[in-house]
């Protein structure tokens, strides 16, 4: 459904970008065709899961490029290819033709040069659709309308508590953020949001992905590479726990939305913890934390 709105918009597509294998990690280090580059220093990580799309926009390969977001999959690329990535609300873009990774939490989005790029790319992509039963029939609004508006009269949180362990590279390069958006009128605040239940949410994407790949488990295991037979290999809660995960998965956002609905407009934090490692790394020192990549 993107591929098809994105050609009735007018866009000249390419072609398709290497990904982690079944967008199951975040380094792009593919087992069957090898690492995608960072275009900044090609010793290095692209991010992923969508590392090809992150690098193509960087290397200005292209304007923009499709990715998907599960659980950092289109904001990490961004992060460290240094491009703009956006996993918009769940129910904007339709999946319809993606193959998933987690029907609960799977997302697309655009990764472009430029905010307005990405807005455009946004409006082109999002909407109702039919064979995506989790899309909202909702107008799609004219993304970039308000870009203009600047910055003053903006309450940004500021979750500190989210901010470590973190590289003193990123964090001083976030902290220059603040003070940039604080120069341009933006109301700083710290705010606290509820504690990320990621046990939780990996349960239920583990759960998931043992139905998704159940032929593969059973047939074809030796094909997998070493990371992502790992993952579908690991052990998940009973139907009580999978239950009680998602109880905890929907209560963290109920509390996410109380604090942006009542206290700030948005939310500043570091996307990634670090910068991009180099290719094959597996654990990284983070503020004196050993960090597995």
């Amino acid at each position: 459904t993107v591929v098809r709105k994105l050609r009735d918009a007018g866009a000249v597509l390419l072609g398709k970008l290497a990904t982690h294998e079944y967008a199951f990690g975040v380094t792009t280090n593919n087992p069957h065709w090898g690492p995608t580059r960072n275009p900044w220093d090609t010793t290095r990580i692209p991010g992923g899961s969508s590392g090809g799309s992150g690098a193509a926009v960087a290397a200005r390969m292209a304007c923009g490029a499709i990715g998907t977001d599960t659980g950092g999959s289109i904001r990490m690329p961004a992060a460290v290819c240094g491009v703009v990535g956006l996993k918009p609300t769940y129910g904007r873009v339709s999946k319809t033709g993606v193959f998933p990774m987690s029907y609960l939490f799977d997302h697309v989005g655009p990764l472009t040069r430029t905010v307005e790029d990405a807005a455009i790319m946004l409006g082109a992509i999002a909407g109702y659709d039919a064979g995506d039963a989790t899309t909202v029939p909702m107008p799609v609004d004219d993304y970039r309308a308000r870009l203009g508006d600047g910055m003053r009269g903006l309450r940004i949180g500021v979750p500190r508590s989210l901010f470590t362990p973190v590289d003193r590279a990123v964090l001083a390069a976030v902290e220059e953020a603040l003070v940039t958006l604080a120069d341009l009128g933006a109301t700083l605040r710290e705010v606290s949001v509820p504690e990320f239940p990621m046990p939780g949410m990996f349960d239920l994407i583990i759960a998931e992905a043992k139905e998704i790949h159940a032929d593969t488990l059973a047939n074809r295991m030796d094909d997998l590479g070493a990371d992502v037979a790992l993952y579908l290999s690991a052990p998940h809660g009973d139907a009580v726990a999978l239950a009680l995960a998602l109880r905890h998965v929907r209560e963290y956002a109920a509390g996410v939305r109380t604090v942006l609905h009542d206290e700030v407009d948005l939310l500043v934090l570091p996307t990634c913890p670090i910068g991009a490692p180099p290719i094959g790394t597996d654990v990284v020192d983070v503020g004196g934390e050993a960090v597995q990549t």
